[in-house]
């Protein structure tokens, strides 16, 4: 199912951990949960996606979740660094991991070796078992009150993947082939407006990614000159449901966003509810950006992994932002 059922009880939403399985353990305990995922109030976890890359051990972090699903019976969606790998993209930024060696390990964007990231994945077998664990993630959880999801929220292309049977690597590559056959893609101007049909078009794309446009003049975002921005389309969402994200690295302080940068949170407290009815918020806190201060790099933001403390379904008690340190 890939828009499944979020659990009714108390839950903590973990944001996008990339392989920060120290950091993950920290905020765990800071939460209550023992070191096997039990909660003395009965409470469960729920992961947003990005489980892994560029961290320091993001096979450590999927066995751990796995545990913690299998047992505690907490819940994990699919990011779009999972799906990566479903589809067999294995040259992104920090995901070596899946398939390379300590010897031959080199981030491409910032340049030196990470021997940080000692624990590469060896295992033929693993590695087939962790594209399983992944194929089987839902792309959204929802409940009365409450909906999860790693990217956006796009009523259009949840309700288009309700009905969808098969894979997700198959519902992605039907998409992806229907939208390059179609006349629009055929007679689109530009490589830009392929790219947001592609984009734009591809409901599993949208969940795990988001939604894009022409950005007002090309930028740089690590290392590469863009002409497409994403689009804060949580400014446009007014369901009565709250929904929780990651996948956009967001800064405790919003007001210290240089003016030139793509941030969508630009001018926003990094505690704040987003949208014009305040019901969308964004729990990814750059701790994907760690690996960045393990080369040396210094950070203009802290890189922090956090979670949103939420009770049970009807329960008017505000959510509670969690940070691992």
């Amino acid at each position: 199912m890939l828009i499944a059922p979020l659990h009714a009880g108390p839950i903590d939403i973990i944001g996008d951990v990339h392989g920060e399985l120290t950091a993950l353990k920290m905020l765990m305990e800071r939460l209550g949960y023992s070191a096997d995922g039990a909660h003395p109030d009965a409470r469960r976890l729920v992961f947003v996606g990005d489980l892994v890359d560029r961290g320091e051990d993001s096979g450590g972090v999927v066995t751990l979740v796995q545990h913690l699903i299998e047992s505690r019976g907490a819940q994990c969606i699919l990011g779009n660094h999972e799906l990566n790998l479903l589809l067999g993209k294995t040259d992104k930024e920090g995901n070596r991991w899946f398939v390379g060696s300590q010897d031959t390990y080199e981030d491409q964007r910032d340049g030196p070796k990470l021997p940080f990231q000692s624990r590469l994945l060896q295992d033929a077998e693993r590695r087939a078992e962790i594209l399983a664990f992944f194929g089987a993630l839902p792309l959204a959880l929802e409940r009365s009150d409450l909906r999860v999801v790693h990217a956006a929220w796009s009523d259009h292309a949840v309700n288009a993947l309700r009905t969808e049977t098969g894979s997700v690597v198959e519902i992605y590559n039907r998409h992806r082939d229907a939208i390059t056959a179609s006349e629009q893609y055929l007679g689109a101007r530009d490589n830009d407006a392929r790219e947001l049909l592609k984009q734009n078009e591809n409901p599993v794309k949208v969940l795990t990614s988001g939604l894009e446009a022409r950005a007002p003049a090309p930028y740089r975002a690590n290392g590469s000159l863009r002409t497409l921005a994403r689009v804060p389309w949580w400014n446009q969402y007014v369901a009565q449901q709250r929904v929780v994200f990651g996948h956009y690295w967001r800064e405790l302080d919003g007001t210290t966003v240089r003016p030139n940068s793509s941030s969508p949170f630009k001018g926003i407290s990094g505690h704040a509810w987003l949208g014009e009815q305040e019901r969308a918020m964004c729990i990814d806190y750059r701790v994907g950006k760690r690996y960045r201060a393990r080369n040396g790099t210094k950070l203009e933001h802290p890189a922090l992994l956090a979670a949103l403390r939420l009770e049970r379904e009807g329960c008017d008690t505000p959510p509670q932002l969690i940070f691992h340190t």
